[in-house]
């Protein structure tokens, strides 16, 4: 299976970007981050909830219930009113109320910080990345027919490359647990470098303290 935030990320075209940035009048930049940015915090905080059994039932009928067909053009869906009928962005924003709760607005903030876009823009691409990603696990769970615990076994395989793409500020907010250091296996190995030669320099020593005596 593909990386979760890259298949979420693949409905998000440059030219999308470009167009996007223009009608919210905001630099490119800060729209593909926080296009990523909330993506990568709405993944950890649905694989985050499934531990919590009060809430994993409740997204995986979600999912099953809500998953749009398909999708317009994305574009359309951006600051403009609701569709007549079957709104993706209504599944999206069931999502989002479902794992933020009353955090939403600082989960938002906290995303708005780190891409350099503005809180109401944000808003704005919230509900359309919401709804791509109940698109993204919806057809996974279509697909693997799998029930609710292999269906979030799956997920989590993915936990550790998502975590580490989601702001500091938003893991915070929703108590979940950053990523594990990479520099932590690194400081070990240094570590052993350090008492392997010590090690050789007392045995070297040792050795000429015992040829200057036998000389």
């Amino acid at each position: 299976m593909a990386h979760l935030l890259d298949q979420v990320s693949s409905y998000f075209s440059p030219v999308f970007v470009e167009h996007i940035s223009q009608k919210l009048n905001e630099d490119p930049n800060a729209i593909f981050h926080s296009i990523k940015g909330m993506a990568a915090t709405l993944l950890s905080a649905v694989i985050h909830e499934s531990e919590n059994p009060d809430r994993n039932q409740k997204i995986y009928d979600l999912l099953k219930t809500e998953t749009p067909e398909t999708l317009p053009d994305l574009e359309t869906l951006i600051d403009t009113g609701n569709l007549a009928h079957n709104d993706p962005r209504d599944a999206g924003g069931h999502l989002i109320t479902l794992v933020f709760g009353n955090k939403t607005q600082a989960v938002f903030n906290s995303i708005a910080a780190f891409s350099g876009a503005g809180t109401e823009t944000v808003s704005s691409l919230s509900g359309v990345v919401g709804a791509v990603v109940v698109r993204v696990l919806g057809k996974i769970q279509s697909r693997e027919q799998l029930t609710s615990p292999g269906f979030f076994n799956l997920l989590h395989q993915d936990h550790a490359k998502i975590s580490s793409a989601t702001p500091a500020q938003a893991l915070a907010l929703l108590n979940i647990a950053p990523p594990a250091s990479p520099t932590a296996p690194e400081k070990e190995h240094t570590d052993q470098n350090w008492v392997t030669a010590l090690l050789a320099l007392v045995v070297l020593a040792l050795a000429m303290m015992w040829m200057a005596k036998n000389c």
